[in-house]
């Protein structure tokens, strides 16, 4: 097996980009207002959650380590309305 490293992988350049269009996504979601409200809550979480992952392999590839405090919190927090949204559209409850 070959293992290829963060920064062989990801360009900062191209992390600095989708980090741009993450957070337009982003804004745009949170600025949206009709009745499919949830739709938009999601999109705007599932962005933020990218852009920690995003965030904190910028941050690992530039100085070698991560210096964004609990990374794994803020995206389990952030997966808390995406996950409600998606199990009661499947009819499930938590």
């Amino acid at each position: 097996m070959s293992y290829v490293k963060l920064e062989e992988t990801f360009d900062l350049d191209f992390l600095k980009q989708m980090n741009k269009q993450l957070n337009d996504i982003q804004l745009w979601a949170t600025c949206q207002r009709c009745d499919e409200h949830n739709l938009y809550h999601v999109i705007d979480n599932l962005c933020r959650v990218a852009g920690m992952y995003n965030d904190v392999i910028e941050q690992h590839i530039s100085d070698g380590y991560v210096t964004t405090g609990d990374p794994q919190v803020y995206i389990n927090n952030k997966m808390t309305t995406p996950n409600y949204v998606y199990q009661e559209f499947k009819g499930e409850s938590i």
